[in-house]
């Protein structure tokens, strides 16, 4: 079966717009031209689909996620890590990175061996597992919020158990955040820069100390100023030191919640959707009921689409999904283009991966056919995964506005 997407709109290679059709192959699982579609389908063969006033984008990138659906990748087992793969199609999600925590050496190992194992057994309609994100233990006690600070060590400490994960898992450890003023900091950054992507996140470090660590070979920011420093006037913190580096990302929660819409569009103007990486963050309460959850060995709460910890409540990762997230930036009056490139082609290049390298990223003859539709409100109408429709919302969509 051959799908043609027709009166809609698309992205080229450089984010503008562009008219369709677009031909969905769901035998290679590829977009194909429309030559092929027409001289060797046949018309018999091609379901047309209208997706007048929408836009036809590439499937979306989290490169930071903890769980969904009552899974965790903390949970260290095959079955978690594969329901969140198979589950975040539901969100317009094509790829994506399991997140860890600050946990022991042995649940860290096992939450790889585990995921190495569900890479093995992944199914073509399942988000695709790009590597693994460690999100500690190199992270400062003082700021690791619901993260357990007695894991928490000083970066070289860990040199060993890090050797060995990329000589038994080659090439699945992909990122890895620490403290920039932690002792040894610089001397990992140095040792590792070419190994994986190292982010900066949970940290007390001042502008200097930051712009050390991004000199040195740091490349990233973990949630822009949640778990940081902020910007004052005379102390311009994390973010203004990865402003100041063209060649830093920035990455950013969109749920409403850690981080001020007005800031958000500040950060869009400032880095541009080349550097901006939208996440989820999410933990294993998105896309369930309101309630209590564990987050690793931490009692969180969700209530009304946020994650707390605490008698004071802190925020404790999300709930969201990069779907809603797309919704909300094109709410707060982000472009659409760059709303789409922050969710699809920068993440990837974040992680130095590319189109070449994934076919993800970009809908264009050849590329994989995992892409979404949405309407001009951003919001999801269909998913394909690798050619195949895996979900239609659109009469779910017109019941709701009809509302």
């Amino acid at each position: 079966m051959i799908y043609q997407l027709i009166n809609g709109c698309s992205f080229d290679c450089s984010f503008n717009r562009c008219l369709i059709p677009i031909y969905v192959d769901s035998e290679s699982g590829k977009i194909i031209d429309e030559f092929y579609a027409k001289s060797y389908a046949g018309s018999d063969l091609i379901n047309s689909i209208d997706v007048s006033d929408c836009f036809v984008v590439p499937g979306f990138i989290d490169t930071h996620i903890h769980g969904a659906y009552n899974f965790d990748c903390s949970d260290a087992s095959i079955e978690s890590i594969s329901k969140i793969a198979s589950s975040l199609p539901t969100f317009g999600v094509s790829a994506f990175c399991p997140t860890t925590m600050t946990m022991s050496r042995e649940d860290i190992e096992s939450t790889f061996k585990s995921t190495d194992e569900a890479i093995t057994k992944s199914k073509p309609t399942d988000a695709t597992i790009l590597g693994i994100h460690l999100e500690g233990p190199f992270l400062n006690s003082k700021m690791c919020g619901v993260q357990d600070a007695s894991f928490c060590m000083n970066p070289m400490e860990g040199a060993k158990f890090i050797d060995n994960l990329l000589i038994k898992y080659p090439g699945l450890l992909l990122e890895v955040d620490l403290a920039p003023e932690l002792e040894t900091s610089l001397e990992f950054i140095s040792r590792y820069k070419n190994d994986f992507v190292i982010f900066l996140a949970h940290s007390l470090c001042n502008y200097e100390q930051a712009s050390k660590a991004f000199i040195c070979g740091a490349r990233r920011i973990t949630h822009a100023f949640n778990a940081m420093s902020g910007i004052e006037k005379r102390a311009p913190g994390i973010v203004g030191a990865a402003f100041d580096q063209d060649f830093v990302f920035c990455e950013l929660i969109c749920d409403g919640y850690h981080v001020d819409k007005t800031i958000i569009r500040m950060l869009f103007k400032a880095f541009g959707s080349k550097r901006i990486v939208v996440v989820s963050d999410s933990m294993r309460g998105s896309g369930m009921p309101d309630g209590e959850y564990m987050l690793y060995t931490s009692l969180v709460t969700t209530r009304n689409g946020r994650t707390y910890y605490g008698k004071d409540e802190r925020l404790a990762g999300s709930v969201t999904n990069l779907a809603k997230e797309c919704e909300n930036l094109i709410s707060y009056g982000i472009p659409v283009e760059q709303v789409i490139e922050s969710l699809t082609i920068t993440p990837l290049r974040s992680l130095k991966l590319s189109y070449e390298q994934t076919g993800l990223g970009l809908v264009t003859p050849g590329a994989r056919a995992s892409i979404n539709v949405i309407n001009s409100k951003g919001e999801l109408l269909l998913v394909f995964a690798n050619g195949i429709l895996l979900h239609d919302y659109r009469q779910e969509r017109e019941v709701g506005n009809e509302r």
